[in-house]
């Protein structure tokens, strides 16, 4: 479950394994772990040498053509056995742009369509009823991560962690867990349906909220250590 948090390097080690797919949930399960080790390699890289400090380290966009390019070899390193990619003669604002790139390139999305929408209901309220006292709210977005379990899970987890320590360095990249939210929204609540996604951007029927408020650890502060991603004791939840 949500709660049964995994460490970084445990799904470091398992994404190095080598899966032999058998069924559409193997190749899904693939997909994600490959996913997963580019991003663990970006989020490891961008938290090296004071990069987070980066002012609009996210909001400023890079070289789309540098992007492209490198999302593509890091797809190869990690898909086919490409030689390693060297990140160190990149700029920051490229390997952050390649991070949001491989995020909205999942598929399915990472959150899923029903965490979605009970977010949305949370956020703005089932039509036509009202959107509900601030503390309703935080229940209800509690409730619908609570079934989300396993690989997309795990993921997620990584990178909630890794944008809390993003917006721990807010007083040098101006990026707080509010900021972080608006970048990050289109890549995590999307819809499955393309056309979908861009009405909810263009409507403002993003959850953002909820991405505020998990970004920020209120919604569950207490079910993993922010420092290492490990599952906290029964008596510490």
């Amino acid at each position: 479950s949500w709660r049964s948090a995994g460490t970084d390097e445990r799904m470091a080690s398992m994404a190095n394994r080598n899966w032999r797919c058998a069924s559409r949930d193997d190749w899904d399960f693939h997909r994600i772990q490959v996913s997963h080790r580019i991003i663990f390699k970006l989020t490891a890289w961008l938290e090296k040498s004071n990069r987070l400090r980066e002012e609009g380290i996210f909001r400023v966009c890079g070289s789309i053509k540098r992007i492209g390019l490198l999302v593509e070899q890091l797809e190869k390193e990690f898909s086919g056995g490409n030689r390693e990619v060297e990140l160190d003669s990149e700029e920051v604002h490229n390997v952050a742009g390649a991070l949001k790139r491989i995020l909205l390139q999942i598929e399915p999305p990472l959150i899923p369509l029903e965490t979605l929408q009970q977010f949305q209901d949370a956020q703005f309220g089932a039509h036509p009823a009202p959107a509900p006292p601030i503390a309703d709210r935080i229940r209800m977005f509690k409730r619908a991560l609570e079934p989300m379990a396993g690989p997309r899970a795990d993921l997620l987890r990584h990178m909630f962690l890794f944008m809390r320590r993003v917006a721990s360095e807010a007083r040098h990249n101006r990026m707080d867990a509010c900021n972080l939210a608006r970048v990050f929204a289109a890549s995590l609540l999307r819809h499955p349906d393309d056309l979908r996604s861009a009405l909810y951007l263009a409507s403002g029927r993003l959850p953002g909220v909820a991405l505020t408020l998990l970004i920020s650890d209120a919604i569950a502060p207490t079910t993993w250590d922010p420092a290492t991603g490990a599952a906290l004791p029964p008596d510490r939840v």
